[in-house]
């Protein structure tokens, strides 16, 4: 989280071509958590442009699934800029010219934000 952080301060944005093995877990359709090489923590992303459903409602599992399994297909890009007021990263979250957020919403698992 350190390196992350500092490499935020230094270069404003940050965009990682992310192996999906180095996703340590799925919080909801909208939020994950993933390990970086040299940072000794888990970093937590906030996906920009959509609101997922969460957990406890009733689209909320499947929402969940869908990301773990969008994720799961391989490799994606995360290009991050910010900081949200919990402390996650917010970025935008694509693989060639798909977008987390965009498929979540045509899937009708989140809306726009």
């Amino acid at each position: 989280m350190i390196v992350l952080t500092c490499l935020l301060l230094i270069v404003q944005c940050l965009t990682l071509q992310v192996p999906s093995a180095q996703v340590s877990r799925v919080l909801d359709g909208d939020t994950f958590g993933l390990y970086a090489v040299g940072v000794p923590a888990e970093e937590r992303v906030r996906v920009l442009g959509v609101d997922a459903a969460e957990i406890r409602d009733s689209l909320g599992p499947a929402a969940r699934a869908y990301t773990v399994e969008w994720l799961s297909r391989g490799p994606f890009m995360l290009a991050a800029c910010k900081r949200d007021s919990f402390g996650r990263l917010l970025g935008v979250v694509s693989r060639g010219v798909d977008t987390l957020a965009v498929d979540l919403i045509a899937a009708k698992l989140g809306v726009a934000r």
